[in-house]
């Protein structure tokens, strides 16, 4: 797949765009409006660039929509810094980019580091594995109550899979 950034004018607005050609049986042009505003335009490899620009033209009225209800939106705070953060249906506060809650630590204190030290992806990878640590603390004993009401031992249930699939 190869890939081309580009600019197009809508109307006396300048949209960056970004084309992904495709070598696989791709056979219509899909466009795809990022986070950021931009426009992502995957076509099939020979497509010429004034057929994507037309594509572009006709999606036109919804890419200038799309793209202001993008920018109204409000700029999520980087993980690092915000005061809150969910946990089990609630808003709990935040230190240091991972979740406070009372009475509870998943991860060992050598495992944190101070946000500031940390970039927004890695504050997002120590959150997902805090997480992750919460849930192995906190399932197994659902799991095993659960297996009691239903009369199996908890161990049949990890690495299991449903009969169905």
């Amino acid at each position: 797949m190869t890939s081309t950034s580009k600019t197009i004018d809508l109307d006396g607005e300048f949209v960056p765009y970004v084309i992904a050609r495709s070598r696989a049986r791709r056979k219509t042009i899909a466009i795809r409006l990022e986070a950021d505003g931009s426009v992502l335009v995957r076509a099939p490899l020979r497509t010429p660039a004034s057929e994507i620009e037309t594509a572009l033209r006709l999606r036109k009225d919804w890419i200038t929509r799309a793209r202001a209800e993008i920018s109204a939106l409000p700029v999520p705070l980087p993980l690092a810094t915000r005061p809150t953060l969910p946990y089990l249906g609630e808003e709990v506060p935040s230190v240091d980019g991972l979740p406070s809650v009372t009475d509870f630590e998943p991860l060992s204190p050598h495992k944190r580091r101070p946000a500031a030290e940390r970039s927004d992806e890695a504050a997002a990878a120590s959150l997902a594995g805090w997480y992750r640590a919460a849930a192995g603390l906190l399932l197994p004993p659902q799991v095993a109550h659960r297996a009691t009401i239903m009369g199996r031992s908890s161990q049949n249930f990890r690495g299991e899979q449903h009969p169905l699939h």
